[in-house]
């Protein structure tokens, strides 16, 4: 659709929008109103086609931004998980971990086998998935983790690095058990 341009009533309706911080709603108006008259839309039918708008882009705006606040080392999918390669993850961990139900239930998932098995993948594909469904995720290594806890005990900024860890509805903590850690690492990593 091409944009027509913009009217004094459009204008006026474009500064409303962004004083009621309808931002996603404003730069499409001229384009909303436009199909609105070529639809001759009814006005409860015109509000609510310019409503649905503003959702689905402030839906789409805190997806990206949950898996900004992820910070995945890359983005992987169940999707592109080899389950013909790794006999030991079932198509039901598979669902378990896609559906994200046990985010809801408070329950712990461990992901346990040697280096190069295959646990990565699905961790990240997890919080993936989960930062799409509208979760506040976090991925990270047990060393990254270990450090910046130990760096914020230094600081004496301890508590708020946990508060902030503690507001995540799923935090992945990947390599587990793969970097030896010192007693101070790993009481504080249990405060976690």
């Amino acid at each position: 659709m091409t944009k027509p341009p913009p009217t004094k009533t459009t204008t006026k309706a474009f500064d409303a929008c962004r004083d009621q911080n309808l931002t996603g709603l404003a730069p499409e108006l001229d384009t909303i109103c436009a199909h609105a008259i070529k639809q001759r839309l009814a006005y409860q039918d015109f509000l609510s086609y310019a409503l649905t708008i503003e959702i689905d882009i402030r839906h789409e705006r805190r997806r990206q931004r949950r898996i900004l606040e992820a910070k995945l080392p890359r983005i992987k999918t169940f999707d592109s998980f080899d389950t013909a390669a790794n006999h030991n993850i079932s198509p039901q961990t598979i669902a378990l971990l896609q559906t994200g139900t046990f985010i809801e239930k408070s329950e712990p998932v461990v992901l346990l086998g040697n280096s190069g098995t295959g646990k990565s993948h699905p961790l990240i594909a997890t919080c993936l998935a989960a930062a799409e469904n509208g979760k506040r995720t976090r991925y990270t290594t047990c060393a990254q983790l270990a450090n910046e806890l130990c760096e914020a005990k230094d600081d004496n900024h301890l508590g708020r690095v946990v508060q902030k860890y503690g507001r995540y509805d799923l935090l992945a903590i990947d390599e587990l058990g793969y970097v030896h850690l010192d007693q101070k690492s790993a009481e504080l990593l249990f405060q976690i």
